[in-house]
């Protein structure tokens, strides 16, 4: 038996990998051909002892042996036994030489592990994230509308795709813009998307080209920044403070970085909760009038609205600058990608085009399944049981930590989203706390998550949405019990 075969190791290899058991022994084998691990000239096990070690058939590995000989990385020998074949080195070196020269090494990585919020592992408690509660998705309503769907099927699916998507779904989408967001807007001035993302991407690949400078909050939506820099365009940072983006700035950026597009998340700044001030947002409109400037309003989660009156939209004010970007994914569940651009018919027409030749023809019976509960008034009930849930969990999130984090965090009530910002107190390391808390299975999102300098800062994310009332109660819990000790500041 070789030195260098370790029958557990390989065990446990073989079966852990998918598929025939005998083309995992032989993909097992294989691989330590080519990374060395076995040498030319190597002896192997005979058949009938390698069955025995892994305990399996013998005929299992005489496959296994059979396979390998065939492609030339074994060979057996009469009266002497089972070889790694001896000129197979060479070739293992060259196929370790094609792998470094290959064209993909130099792709550029548009998401990496480091860019998310960690899921961490079943039974983690999520404090940082803002997603609906997949436990409320109105799953028995959207249930009945896809079978609805489906014993029509021959009538609804059997037309042409349109590439803005299904103009029911449209129809409904702009009767309900109309009326609660007060936008003029009809179907043909929509375009139905997998979810706000895709939206976002569809804009950066039909409207922007490489070098364009787009602004966008200092403070923001992490995944959108990468796909605009993975298509060349040179972001341009805006500070975020407690009326939003600074958005008086503007012009004095255009001068240095002449700007294509301005992003902004005006209604419920992601993740900071601000709200564009009325001064800031005339500032923000007028700027895009006098030099031709594209505005793209993200209005993620204009749904989840407690007190107060709601802000109208951007797109209300414009005469035609602004691109408006909403998602149903946070509505029904974030399984379901369904979002919307509602724009000018000659940029809907543009984005359309990019759809469909990104997207084929969408979701159709998602499409029409939504359509029907927007049509039957389902959704709009939907959002209101949302509406009196998370806005006690928002309640309770808070008392929570006055309870147990009083003179720790500082905080204001937030009137919409699914989230709240923390302000840190002097002298708590927030980045130590996060890792702590890790440690104790609680999630926890920083302001370093959202900076577009990746520079720590003592803010914190807090979302409610997600977790039932014993869930925030522990997560809080947690979060005090992890607080690094204070130091004192000099």
């Amino acid at each position: 038996m070789p030195a260098s075969w370790d029958a557990w190791t390989w065990m446990a290899k073989a079966q852990s990998l998918p598929g025939r058991r005998y083309r995992a022994i032989a993909k097992t084998i294989r691989d330590a051909i080519a990374a060395g691990r076995l040498r030319p000239e190597e002896a192997l096990p005979s058949s009938r002892a390698l069955a025995r070690q892994l305990g399996v058939h013998r005929n299992t590995v005489v496959a296994a042996y059979r396979e390998l000989s065939a492609q030339g990385w074994i060979e057996t020998r009469a009266a002497q036994g089972t070889f790694v074949a001896p000129r197979i080195g060479a070739l293992s070196r060259r196929r370790v030489a094609l792998h470094r020269a290959s064209p993909f090494g130099r792709l550029k990585q548009v998401v990496s592990a480091g860019d998310l919020l960690p899921l961490g592992g079943a039974d983690a408690l999520h404090l940082g994230r803002t997603t609906p509660d997949p436990r409320l998705a109105p799953f028995e309503a959207l249930g009945r509308a896809y079978r609805h769907v489906l014993r029509r099927g021959a009538t609804f699916l059997s037309r042409p795709v349109d590439p803005r998507g299904e103009p029911r779904l449209r129809e409904a989408l702009a009767l309900m813009l109309r009326r609660r967001r007060g936008l003029e807007v009809s179907a043909e001035e929509i375009v139905i998307t997998r979810g706000s993302q895709m939206a976002l991407d569809l804009i950066a690949r039909g409207l922007l080209r490489k070098d364009e400078g787009v602004a966008v909050e200092s403070f923001g939506y992490r995944p959108w920044w990468q796909s605009l820099q993975s298509r060349g365009c040179k972001l341009v940072p805006l500070k975020v403070d407690d009326e939003g983006m600074q958005c008086e700035r503007l012009e004095a950026v255009h001068a240095r970085t002449p700007l294509k597009a301005v992003y902004t998340t005006p209604h419920h700044q992601y993740p900071t909760a601000v709200s564009l001030s009325l001064p800031r947002r005339l500032a923000l409109l007028d700027f895009a009038r006098r030099f031709a400037c594209i505005v793209i309003e993200d209005d993620y989660d204009f749904d989840f609205h407690y007190e107060g009156d709601s802000l109208p939209a951007l797109a209300d004010e414009s005469s035609g600058h602004v691109l408006y970007v909403g998602t149903f994914s946070k509505l029904l569940h974030p399984a379901f990608r369904l979002g919307y651009i509602a724009a000018p018919v000659e940029v809907i027409d543009a984005l359309a085009a990019e759809r469909i030749s990104l997207d084929g023809g969408g979701d159709p019976l998602l499409e029409l399944a939504v359509a029907r509960l927007m049509e039957e008034g389902e959704l709009q009930r939907h959002v209101q049981t949302l509406h009196r849930v998370y806005r006690q969990r928002r309640d309770l999130l808070l008392r929570a930590l006055h309870r147990h984090l009083p003179d720790v965090l500082r905080l204001r009530t937030p009137s919409r989203g699914m989230s709240l910002w923390a302000a840190i107190a002097p002298g708590y390391d927030v980045e130590a706390w996060k890792r702590r808390a890790s440690g104790e299975g609680l999630r926890l999102a920083t302001a370093r998550d959202f900076a577009f300098d990746r520079r720590a800062r003592p803010w914190m994310r807090l979302g409610f949405a997600s977790l039932t009332p014993e869930e925030i109660e522990e997560a809080v819990e947690k979060a005090a019990r992890t607080l690094p000790q204070r130091t004192q500041r000099t």
